[in-house]
């Protein structure tokens, strides 16, 4: 009787504590399979109250049944299967399915132990060797997975290092890029400024020069030199105009954002060629335009581009027998082709680089400032193209530039 007795307060206690550890067990897989943030001590309380709620029940309505713990215990395992099998499918941890087929383990030997009449002592001697399965092989799942995921966060890092190493190598490039600009920028206005001074020095010098003789001519009552002196002045003084110009033109193409928009270059060359007839009547009957594309472009300063070459194919042609420009286009890989060409003159190809460096003149007895043609060149290098030219002396001149397509 007194084994009995023993045996029927010791039995509940240790399903209690087996009871207990396994809610514990629970409720620090669903801790380490959940969010962060999320508290879980609620729910090792709620579980482990209910279990010996339903421990105590149990025991009562079956008078001292020793199985009744291991029952409480089997159906928490089993729940706690069923909550294993939910987080697989949510999260996708195949580990969790292997728990959940041991934590079934202890059920079904429950039931072969109920249903073949075997003792308390060896199911439990049998649970423990299961649980101490369960646990060994839950911890290296567990490690694994916590091994798993450091080398993801490994791998991240190095990802992130690399890539923070890649920035700070293209950033110093691009420090090193954008320094080179401003020095070239720094070293074009310095060469801007030495130019100004320079060559505006010549027409504004000669002002000075023919309006002291205008002045001693005036004195002297010789109207006839007064008026050639006059017309020297406004010639000089129209120099100095059509020099700043350029100069400014220039000055706008080397530093000035390019406005890139849909240009018609067709619809471009016929509003050139009608500005140039103010200074040339003829000109619409001596340009041909053929069928140009529509390209993308700054329109005002590939206005400055058409107007400088139309303008020098009628200058410098004017002595010739039936003179005639020709402007056409086509598509060369990615880049639209633009010719002006010309039977007038020419002259020879190898002063044709010296054509495009500032103040460069190869005939100065007709009149400009040199610099037209080397700001075309810095217009059509700022769109990411290239100018030139193919002459011949008595063949006439074929300027082309290029435009990129995109």
């Amino acid at each position: 009787m007194s084994n009995s007795g023993d045996q029927v307060i010791v039995a509940p206690l240790i399903a209690v504590m087996a009871f207990g550890t396994a809610s514990l067990f629970v409720a620090g897989l669903r801790a380490y399979f959940s969010e962060p943030g999320v508290t879980h001590g609620r729910f090792f309380w709620g579980l482990f109250g209910t279990g010996l709620t339903a421990t105590a029940v149990l025991t009562w309505l079956t008078h001292g049944w020793p199985f009744s713990g291991p029952v409480v215990v089997s159906a928490t395992c089993f729940v706690g299967s069923i909550w294993m099998v939910w987080t697989w499918r949510r999260k996708g941890y195949r580990m969790l399915l292997i728990l959940a087929a041991l934590f079934d383990l202890h059920p079904l030997l429950l039931a072969w132990t109920l249903a073949n009449d075997v003792p308390l002592e060896q199911f439990r001697s049998n649970v423990v060797a299961l649980c101490v399965a369960i646990f060994v092989m839950a911890t290296a799942m567990l490690l694994q997975h916590q091994s798993q995921g450091l080398q993801r966060e490994l791998a991240l890092r190095k990802d992130a290092e690399d890539e923070l190493r890649e920035l700070a190598a293209t950033l110093e490039i691009k420090v090193e890029a954008r320094t080179r600009q401003l020095e070239d920028l720094v070293q074009g206005l310095k060469s801007f400024s030495g130019m100004v001074s320079h060559d505006l020095r010549g027409p504004l010098g000669n002002v000075v020069t023919v309006g002291e003789l205008a002045k001693m001519s005036l004195a002297k009552g010789d109207v006839t030199k007064v008026a050639s002196y006059l017309a020297l002045l406004i010639k000089e003084g129209h120099r100095a105009v059509a020099m700043v110009t350029d100069l400014l033109m220039l000055a706008r193409a080397e530093q000035a954002a390019v406005k890139k928009m849909p240009v018609d270059f067709h619809e471009l060359t016929q509003d050139c060629v009608q500005s140039l007839s103010l200074s040339y009547p003829d000109a619409a009957c001596k340009i041909e335009v053929s069928s140009l594309p529509v390209a993308t472009a700054d329109p005002g300063l590939m206005s400055h581009v058409l107007h400088n070459l139309l303008g020098n194919a009628l200058k410098f042609g004017q002595g010739t027998q039936g003179l005639q420009v020709r402007v056409k286009s086509s598509l060369e890989g990615d880049c639209w082709r633009f010719e002006v060409h010309d039977n007038g003159p020419g002259f020879d190809s190898e002063q044709a680089t010296k054509l495009f460096q500032p103040f460069e003149r190869l005939d100065s007895k007709v009149a400009g400032t040199g610099l037209g043609l080397s700001v075309a060149k810095k217009i059509v290098e700022c769109h990411g193209g290239q100018i030139g030219v193919r002459s011949q002396p008595g063949a006439g001149a074929l300027f082309w530039w290029t435009l990129p397509v995109a």
